[in-house]
Parts: C-alpha cells; structure tokens; sequence
C-alpha cells in the first residue's frame, strides 16, 4: 500500500488514525506500508509514526518540479514495491498547489487499486 502524504503539517495530523487503523484492521494488517513524505516531513512522520511504515521515501518538491530525471527516479522507485493499493491523502486538500504532481504520480503508479 501507498500512502502519499495530504500536504501540511495540520492535514497529517488529522490523518494520523488512519495509520494505525490501515496497520491493525483485518484488510491491510498483512501489507506492506510505504508513506511518501515531502523531504521537510520525513522525520517528523518517522519519529511520531514511523511504526506504521515499513518504508518512508522522501521526495524533494524544488526537484520534483525542475528535474524530469528526479520525476523519473521517483517514480521508478515507487513501482519498484509493486502497489497494490494506493491512497492519496491529499483528497481533502485538493486546492493545494502540488496537485499536477500528484495527478502525473498517481497515474504513473501501477497500481490495482487507487483511492
């Protein structure tokens, strides 16, 4: 499963019980868990809920926009793990300036199933 992060610090944390439900409940207790943070969260998403996560890839917004290499990387790495589910938190803060990231993200994930 993927979770790609909802933006700012105030949408992360009214997110944060869902990773401890996606982490117990009968459907996802078995899956792998991988967070997509922004670089400046990264270590506040694994210092407060890094049991959650089997894996927390950081991404570097500046670089996301300039570099179609680190475009390409990024999403290479992603795919590398084979997603099963994906989740985009992001969907109670769709105005946010980041969202053709997310859009070109979420359609390159091979994914079975996209939320």
């Amino acid at each position: 499963m993927l979770l790609i992060e909802p933006g700012g610090i105030g949408d992360y944390i009214f997110c944060r019980p869902f990773f401890k439900y996606f982490k117990e409940s009968l459907k996802y207790k078995d899956y792998k868990i991988i967070y997509l943070a922004k670089d400046i969260y990264a270590d506040f998403v694994s210092t407060f809920d890094g049991e959650y996560f089997d894996k927390i890839i950081a991404y570097n917004t500046k670089a996301l926009e300039r570099n179609k290499n680190y475009q390409k990387y990024l999403y290479s790495e992603i795919n590398s793990y084979h997603i099963d589910t994906l989740i985009n938190l992001r969907g109670i803060t769709p105005f946010i300036k980041d969202i053709g990231f997310r859009k070109r993200l979420v359609k390159s994930v091979k994914a079975r199933k996209k939320l």
